[in-house]
């Protein structure tokens, strides 16, 4: 099944299990960022919508074929990784809170904010990659692409290390989308 019709129907069975989808429905959001020197507070909707693969995994480079729990907004089928899926249901608070946050540059056309989880004991970074769009007046869209922790069978990249000048807190994102402004990307090192 598509995956805009699972998100709709609120839940995917995988081998006669079901498990609930609603916390990945779109949700709007109503944030407030204070005024600065120079700028006014700032008032605006954040639209925060999440692809399939937050729940799920394509088909890897050694692998001829997988079995086809759902198929992404391309129509490439994916398989539905339960552990994505028990991290996604962290992903609505992480967003909640998403004015306290640090963005990554990717060094593409997305961004990547990094939770460090607390799995069994053990602490590891929960890599969420997002798209940010400005729609109209105070209105922004995020589009979650993707949310995992890299494991060694799980990712064929490594994670790439980034630096302080990397980084943009969430509020100068936000802000400089919504007054049109353009966002800086650190020179590259050589």
């Amino acid at each position: 099944m598509i995956w805009e019709e699972l998100k709709e129907i609120g839940q995917i069975e995988v081998d006669g299990e079901c498990f609930s989808l609603i916390h990945l429905r779109d949700k709007k959001y109503n944030f407030l960022i204070e005024s600065q020197p120079g700028y006014s507070e700032l008032s605006f909707d954040l639209l925060v919508q999440y692809s399939s693969h937050c729940v799920s995994y394509g088909q890897k480079h050694n692998e001829e074929s997988i079995t086809a729990h759902l198929f992404d907004h391309r129509n490439n089928p994916r398989s539905f990784c339960k552990h994505r899926y028990n991290l996604s249901q962290q992903l609505p608070e992480i967003f909640n809170n998403i004015l306290t946050k640090v963005f990554y540059f990717t060094g593409h056309d997305n961004w990547l904010l990094i939770e460090i989880i607390d799995e069994n004991g053990l602490k590891s970074d929960y890599e969420i990659f997002f798209r940010l769009h400005r729609e109209t007046g105070r209105f922004l869209r995020l589009y979650v692409e993707s949310a995992y922790i890299r494991t060694e069978e799980g990712l064929i990249r490594k994670p790439k290390h980034f630096a302080r000048q990397e980084k943009v807190k969430a509020k100068t994102l936000f802000s400089k989308k919504l007054r049109n402004e353009s966002i800086r990307k650190p020179p590259v090192r050589r």
